[in-house]
């Protein structure tokens, strides 16, 4: 239990400091980034480097990170003015809506090709093994876009937004 635990933790503070590291190592300047299309000068630069702390040294960032990580505090969107705990927690209920929907649907779905395939011949059977295989070793972004590409482009079903 131990070291599972430890394992867990070891995960985790590899993660964080991957996305740290990404975000670090990042091409462009940070400054420029949050500046982005709006208006550049050197007091709202000034003012940016000031908030982000991006005048300290590298390691007094990181474990600044991880001192906030471990208090639950995610930060604030730059963009969007609020928490990022915030925009996360208005985002939990369409999310788990949307998840619960997926898995009636494909519960609903292997059962009709289950009674479908059931006792049937091996071209039909092989046909849905097929189709189960690739369903769980391509992407799920890879799918996302080849169905929005056919209901939404193609067909027009869906509005592309």
């Amino acid at each position: 239990m131990i070291k599972r635990l430890g394992t867990g933790l070891a995960v985790l503070w590899a993660a964080a400091t991957a996305s740290y590291l990404a975000l670090l190592l990042a091409p462009g300047d940070t400054v420029d980034i949050l500046v982005g299309d709006g208006p550049d000068t050197p007091e709202i630069r000034a003012r940016i480097v000031q908030e982000w702390g991006l005048d300290r040294p590298e390691i007094v960032q990181y474990l600044g990170y991880l001192w906030r990580l471990l208090r639950g505090d995610l930060g604030r969107s730059y963009q969007l003015q609020l928490g990022v705990g915030e925009v996360l927690a208005t985002q939990i209920l369409p999310t788990a809506q949307l998840t619960l929907a997926a898995a009636g649907v494909g519960v609903a779905l292997a059962g009709v090709i289950a009674v479908v395939t059931a006792g049937r011949g091996r071209l039909l059977r092989g046909a849905a093994s097929l189709a189960e295989l690739v369903s769980v070793s391509v992407p799920p972004f890879l799918i996302g876009i080849v169905l929005l590409s056919v209901f939404s482009f193609t067909l027009g079903w869906f509005p592309v937004s």
